[in-house]
């Protein structure tokens, strides 16, 4: 059998883990990675299916409506619950956080804003589809990035 060329090799891989992560998420997220297929890179969408799981994460530890849920029981229908002020403590939460093992992350700026543009666009696409009535990530303020020092 003939081997792929590097970049088809990897961008091969890279589709297969991008599909078991979204195995990971809310059923209805698969709608959106489909629908930026054609505008990102794999390895645009593998960061969103890792943003979108840290913000799922953390919609079961510190809310206490989803105390009971796991990632697979959310519903488009739940984005609609959540409010400004929710996605506000989610910036904040991601300065530091437990991983999936239970080691702390912490997280620059740069890093926050990536996690919470991740949100917004994931957002944007099921209000622009009409999924959901009102969009909260809309009206976040994002920090002005400081610039990264030359070294």
């Amino acid at each position: 059998m003939k081997s792929l060329p590097y970049y088809d090799d990897l961008t091969a891989r890279q589709t297969i883990k991008l599909r078991e992560l979204i195995k990971t998420l809310p059923p209805f997220a698969k709608e959106f990675f489909r629908a930026i297929d054609s505008t990102t890179q794999v390895r645009t969408r593998i960061a969103y299916a890792y943003d979108l799981r840290v913000f799922f994460h953390f919609l079961i530890d510190e809310n206490p409506a989803y105390r009971n849920y796991s990632v697979l029981d959310f519903k488009v229908s739940d984005l609609d619950k959540i409010e400004s002020v929710d996605l506000e403590e989610y910036m904040e939460y991601l300065k530091c956080h437990p991983s999936v093992n239970n080691e702390d992350v912490y997280n620059t700026e740069r890093g926050i804003m990536r996690k919470v543009s991740s949100l917004k666009s994931f957002y944007n696409y099921f209000y622009r589809n009409e999924r959901i009535e009102k969009n909260p990530a809309s009206l976040l303020r994002l920090h002005k990035l400081h610039e990264k020092e030359i070294t």
